[in-house]
């Protein structure tokens, strides 16, 4: 069965698939647009203001504990995110996720699926539901609701995230 995703790729070199009903917009934000708050998990990097809300804006790599030479933290003065959302209950979750490179749309064969490669930690295969070959490289496909829960399990404090 081929589905249709958004391909993006971590600074570890990690591909992610996103669900198309799940992105909301990309954007390109200065540094100086990120607005950091003390005391919470450090793979966040702060906030951004994005149309009149307050979005969180995450550090995928350190959120995936990734051991990569190159985060987002380090990146240029601008960073590209992908804001995604999940309805989880009542709630509408989003967050802002900092990207090093944009794929697009993909189209993948999930029949096609894969053992997972030991590109992530053992922790954090839960968070995706397949794994398939793409461009000859693996490309992992995010579970939004796992992912919205586990970033809430992690972040036991915050609201809206």
């Amino acid at each position: 069965m081929i589905q249709e995703y958004f391909g993006i790729e971590l600074f570890g070199s990690v591909r992610i698939a996103l669900p198309l009903q799940d992105l909301e917009t990309i954007e390109r934000f200065g540094r100086s647009q990120i607005c950091s708050i003390p005391g919470v998990a450090a793979f966040f990097l702060g906030i951004i203001h994005q149309r009149g809300s307050l979005t969180w804006v995450l550090d995928g790599d350190r959120f995936l504990d990734l051991q990569t030479p190159e985060t987002c933290q380090q990146s240029q003065s601008q960073v590209i995110v992908v804001i995604i959302k999940h309805q989880l209950g009542n709630t509408q979750k989003r967050v802002a996720w900092c990207v090093k490179n944009l794929e697009g749309v993909l189209s993948l064969n999930l029949t096609q699926s894969q053992p997972r490669p030991d590109l992530l930690p053992e922790r954090f295969q839960s968070l995706f539901t397949a794994v398939v070959q793409h461009n000859n490289q693996p490309i992992f496909i995010l579970d939004s609701e796992a992912f919205f829960k586990a970033i809430g399990s992690r972040t036991h404090t915050l609201v809206g995230v």
